[in-house]
């Protein structure tokens, strides 16, 4: 049989489907012939086949390098029912089991992965691959008896899941990945590497080939766009009673509604169930047996409504999830765009709303003033600015998306199915609306001259005329209002901004 017609047999007789995804057959044949391959998929667009699927094809061990327990615990029991070998070795397990599951990888019998046979192949005569699926954290590849296994074991291929983790410019950056290379230096043959991601924009695709050493990779990267989600931004300062009347449009319907902290994971929950809502709740403070409880209960449909921290939804597949509502501004478009692409992976309607409020990037700047200066600082600074750009909704949502992960849009087009495109976007708060004071304006200007004489630089270094424009039409009396400007830097605010304040409180 041709590698095509065998990797169709098997996603038939263990999956059940009937033809690969966009990408995933690409994907799949590069690395059954021996080329490291580098996927970016959607969520929910079948990201696990794409090195599966290969493992089945080579034999021998494959090594998944994957972020989360729950993920590794969820990816093993579902190849289990399979019938696919797999297991996992994770910091909890006791010592005599994690040294059986090495025992069971080390007897993974080389040879032919799969064996000739008729395309009508029963599931047992499939069952002959020898292949051995072996699930890790990251951390787990510098651990001396990993290592002794390692430079054992018939290691064929190597698939590196949530890829973006080793990117700095990555939204869950995790310094262990960046050790996956010396692990694989250590092999006695280097294996196969398959990195597979859905959410990275160029800077961090560039990243991931880069660190991780990449020969000559076979790339597919899907299209970023999900057109069956509706993308929308309210200002909303009663962020509990706009949830409350969300709730009540979408019914029984299953949505995730997303916090920054615990505590008001804690206290919206509390609220919601107060009203009358089904609603569960998940983050890391919780014990694991309080956290899998919850999750069974909004799985089984039993409490609808998930509010949760970003620790929840890693390897949740969730198909009918028919909103993510965000009750504040998630720290990167990344993390925005993954926690938001929960919704509809059944490919109908849903919802994606972000619920922002003028302080929230006053929180966000001031955390990230209490990071030492440096380049993980500007790199977060970046980060909240673009943040800020998609919830000012001034353009297009989904094209502002697109072109984040570098992806071409339509000039001059919108999407039609986002709120700027419908004309749907709240009013900006009142700090920002107003007509320029000319009077006021020449003030500023006198003011800003005077700052780059002291200095000995040019005046728009100071501050730009847009931003100039803007202190005299909306007129902020505050410096927390001047802060959430778009246009006027942040630091360029702290430094000067008392002056401007004066000058504008004195003309009101």
């Amino acid at each position: 049989m041709k590698k095509m017609d065998q990797a169709l047999a098997l996603l038939k007789q263990y999956y059940g489907y009937d033809a690969f995804r966009a990408g995933q057959a690409e994907l799949i044949l590069a690395a059954a012939e021996g080329r490291d391959t580098f996927g970016i998929l959607p969520t929910g667009g079948g990201k696990s086949l794409c090195y599966q699927i290969p493992a089945l094809l080579t034999g021998g061990v494959t090594v998944v390098v994957s972020p989360l327990i729950s993920l590794i615990d969820d990816q093993v029991a579902a190849l289990k029912k399979r019938g696919i070998r797999a297991a996992a070795v994770t910091k909890d397990m006791p010592a005599a089991r994690k040294r059986a599951v090495l025992r069971e990888a080390l007897a993974a019998a080389p040879g032919d992965a799969f064996r000739e046979a008729p395309a009508a192949a029963s599931r047992d005569a499939l069952r002959e691959a020898p292949a051995f699926l072996l699930y890790v954290s990251p951390e787990r590849l510098r651990t001396k008896a990993f290592l002794s296994f390692a430079e054992k074991a018939d290691i064929r291929l190597v698939a590196v899941d949530e890829a973006h983790c080793i990117s700095e410019w990555g939204p869950d950056f995790r310094p262990a990945y960046l050790h996956i290379p010396e692990f694989l230096a250590r092999l006695p043959r280097r294996p196969v590497l398959c990195a597979c991601t859905a959410t990275a924009s160029p800077r961090v695709r560039g990243d991931i080939c880069a660190r991780l050493m990449l020969k000559d990779p076979f790339i597919y990267m899907s299209t970023f766009d999900r057109p069956n989600l509706y993308y929308e931004v309210r200002r909303s300062s009663d962020r509990t009673g706009e949830i409350c009347r969300l709730l009540r449009t979408y019914g029984d319907m299953c949505g995730i509604i997303y916090c920054l902290t615990r505590s008001h994971v804690n206290a919206l929950t509390r609220e919601l169930i107060r009203r009358g809502f089904k609603a569960a709740r998940y983050h890391a403070g919780m014990s694991g047996a309080e956290r899998a409880a919850q999750m069974a209960a909004w799985l089984d449909g039993k409490r609808p409504v998930m509010v949760a921290t970003n620790a929840f939804g890693m390897g949740i597949d969730k198909p009918d999830v028919r909103f993510v509502i965000h009750a504040g501004l998630p720290a990167t478009v990344e993390h925005y765009y993954q926690e938001a692409g929960r919704a509809g992976r059944d490919g109908l309607p849903s919802d994606c709303i972000l619920l922002a409020k003028d302080s929230d990037a006053l929180i966000s700047r001031s955390l990230i003033l209490s990071i030492r200066p440096g380049p993980y600082r500007k790199r977060r600074i970046e980060q909240l600015a673009a943040m800020r750009t998609f919830a000012g909704g001034r353009s297009c949502l989904r094209h502002f998306l697109l072109a984040y992960f570098g992806e071409e849009t339509p000039k001059g087009k919108g999407c039609g199915r986002c709120s700027v495109c419908l004309g749907l976007s709240r009013p900006r708060p009142a700090l920002m609306r107003g007509v320029r004071d000319e009077t006021l304006r020449r003030a500023l200007l006198m003011i800003r001259l005077k700052k780059a004489e002291e200095r000995h630089t040019l005046p728009h270094k100071i501050l730009s005329d847009e931003a100039i424009d803007d202190l005299a039409a909306f007129r902020p009396i505050t410096l927390p209002d001047m802060l959430l400007m778009e246009r006027v830097p942040f630091f360029k605010g702290i430094r000067y901004g008392a002056d401007f304040l004066a000058e504008i409180r004195a003309a009101r």
